[in-house]
């Protein structure tokens, strides 16, 4: 008997192929939005009806440039990350990761140059013991609003926030962000950013950096002659940490290289150490209408460093001497 494509057979046979087809694993499309909760399961699709329990396993079902949500309160568990994805909380409760692990990170990002990662609503603790925050090995663009970095205090390297010489340029965008109660070891504390072999890029808006050993160290250090770390600070706190406010710093930085840090409409009080300072050679702090006071020092420019005012800040009251801006910009 011959079948013809128009007999009822021969399109039964043709749909149990397609769907055979689309049903293998190879040809299956990653879903662009997937949910966790924390009543989900890993076994699950991730689906809002079907929702997963852990950020990990919904980063590995969402496609590349998707977005995990999240539907309730909960702890979903440490996460690396290795493409373009957002994670996010629109306001459901404390979507949190617990860390505990001294020679972890809540959130390590190691994505591709172009990948662009998102992380929105999230509380990362490390209660006392967890080594990082969130860790930067590489990526392009990273953007963290509206959370909660606190208690990383274990091991040898612990921070809020800490990127680790990234092969490739990195932007970093901050913003609404609370980091407190950071560090241990003496360049340890809220946000530690060096650049060796690439440059970094990094802006920090609305932002709590209270209570941690150093509330920021900047470093540039010898490695491709081209390299700076680039960093604005603006309309933020840098309040009532154990060692200095602001620290920059270059470690046999090469002609070329820079550490360049901007503080716009800032406070920078009770810290311990000094306000804002800059060390070595090819350092540099710029200060426009930001206030100081109340710190172990004011301002420092040591060894080579420079510390640039636009003339308009208030420099007064610290403990300890309050020093001087290397020059002061004429107002535009």
């Amino acid at each position: 008997m011959t079948i013809s494509s128009a007999t009822p057979a021969f399109r039964l046979t043709a749909a149990a192929v397609l769907m055979l087809w689309q049903a293998t694993p190879g040809h299956a499309v990653q879903p662009t939005k997937v949910w966790v909760a924390n009543a989900g399961l890993d076994t699950n699709p991730c689906s809002v009806s079907q929702p997963c329990l852990t950020f990990q396993h919904a980063h590995d079902t969402v496609a590349p440039g998707g977005e995990v949500g999240v539907l309730d309160p909960g702890d979903y568990g440490l996460l690396s990350v290795g493409k373009s994805v957002s994670i996010s909380n629109d306001g459901v409760g404390e979507a949190g990761i617990l860390n505990t692990n001294n020679a972890a990170a809540a959130v390590t990002i190691n994505a591709a140059a172009g990948d662009t990662v998102g992380l929105r609503g999230l509380v990362l603790d490390g209660a006392g013991s967890g080594g990082q925050g969130i860790l930067f090995g590489h990526g392009g663009a990273v953007h963290i609003q509206n959370c909660v970095i606190r208690n990383f205090e274990g091991g040898s390297t612990p921070a809020g926030i800490w990127v680790s010489n990234p092969p490739t340029a990195l932007r970093l965008f901050v913003s609404d962000t609370i980091i407190l109660n950071n560090g241990g070891p003496a360049n340890s504390g809220g946000i530690f950013m060096a650049a060796v072999a690439a440059t970094v890029e990094a802006v920090f808006e609305r932002v709590q950096i209270e209570n941690n050993v150093r509330g920021m160290s900047i470093f540039v250090a010898s490695g491709n002659p081209n390299v700076s770390n680039h960093v604005t600070v603006r309309d933020s706190t840098v309040v009532g940490n154990a060692a200095d406010g602001i620290f920059v710093r270059s470690i046999a930085a090469q002609p070329g290289q820079l550490a360049f840090v901007v503080v716009e409409r800032t406070l920078i009080a009770n810290n311990a150490g000094t306000g804002a300072s800059a060390n070595n050679a090819r350092t540099f702090v710029v200060l426009n209408k930001s206030r100081i006071t109340n710190n172990g020092a004011g301002v420092a420019a040591n060894n080579g460093g420079v510390v640039w005012s636009f003339g308009n800040n208030k420099n007064n009251l610290n403990v300890g001497p309050e020093g001087t801006a290397t020059s002061t910009f004429s107002p535009l």
